[in-house]
């Protein structure tokens, strides 16, 4: 493993927890530059390394190519799998609209281009897209959390989720638009030959609103979503119906991009678009309180 740099200092990469008693080089047809080692029990296994993969930088790293561009990654702990939100390229039609009959009768050759959002499952273990699911047209995936959801607000239950919040872009004289989706991953019957499909993206949830849904964090261990859209924050939780119902809120003088909770302390962090960053508390019954402190940040 030579690296990519002229000189480097030895690193040490764990690749196994087996205690082994002996390794050695081994290279046949099945097993091209690889290792052979004996094992505590007793036991001879030949290894060898994952190829396309760096080992120079303190720890393995591999580039995967999607041939799209990847906006956002969440990863689904109960079964194994990576959650993308991408964008695409696509011809760009006006929708259809009461006010503006005249649209239907415009035609074009020559039309602009669009960002299409897609939700795609990536598995980890042979790294290939096992599933997709199209966004409306024109939507497009701001922000994305894994939460452990309350689903059912009578029976408690609660159920690990994929939630997204995005923007839908009508036209420039029209307001935007957004969703708040709560996905889940269920298992099915996988493809003949490929074992790895057998995880699929599911809709458990949706809510529409009014603007842009600019992040997502999950708030206290009662299984509630923050939920940003511009200059407001908004604690929402899942119904057993499906819906997204509004719980709290606070109007904030930011635009925020990201936040954060730190659970257990009542406390929240949001950072805004022009790079300042604020700290929110709120109370045991959810309801977002004042503004405790806010600090700007220099580009």
């Amino acid at each position: 493993m030579a690296p990519s740099e002229a000189t480097a200092p030895t690193r040490v990469v764990t690749l196994t927890n087996t205690t082994l008693f002996s390794i050695a080089s081994f290279h046949t047809d099945k097993c091209e530059q690889g290792i052979i080692c004996v094992t505590g029990d007793g036991q001879v296994q030949m290894m060898q390394l994952p190829a396309n993969t760096r080992y120079d930088i303190g720890w393995p790293v591999r580039k995967l190519r999607l041939d799209t561009e990847v906006n956002l990654c969440a990863y689904f702990e109960p079964k194994d799998v990576y959650v993308l939100a991408t964008t695409e390229q696509v011809p760009f039609r006006l929708p259809e609209d009461n006010n503006h009959k005249e649209w239907t009768d415009e035609e074009t050759n020559f039309l602009p281009v669009m960002s299409q959002g897609y939700i795609k499952l990536l598995d980890p273990h042979t790294w290939t897209i096992i599933d997709s699911l199209e966004l409306e047209q024109n939507e497009i995936c701001l922000s994305m959390v894994s939460a452990n959801l309350e689903v059912n607000e009578r029976k408690h239950i609660h159920k690990n989720t994929v939630s997204l919040g995005t923007i839908k872009l009508l036209g420039e004289d029209q307001a935007a638009q957004g969703r708040i989706v709560v996905l889940d991953v269920v298992d099915v019957v996988p493809e003949p030959g490929r074992p790895e499909t057998k995880h699929k993206l599911k809709q458990y949830a949706q809510e529409k609103v009014k603007g842009a849904v600019t992040a997502l964090a999950e708030i206290s261990n009662d299984g509630f979503l923050l939920v940003a859209m511009g200059q407001k924050l908004q604690v929402r939780g899942v119904n057993a119906v499906g819906r997204i119902l509004p719980l709290g809120f606070l109007d904030v003088p930011c635009y925020i991009t990201d936040a954060k909770v730190f659970k257990g302390t009542g406390m929240i962090v949001v950072s805004d678009i022009a790079k300042g960053m604020w700290l929110i508390g709120y109370t045991v019954r959810w309801v977002l309180s004042t503004l405790l402190y806010s600090q700007s940040v220099g580009q």
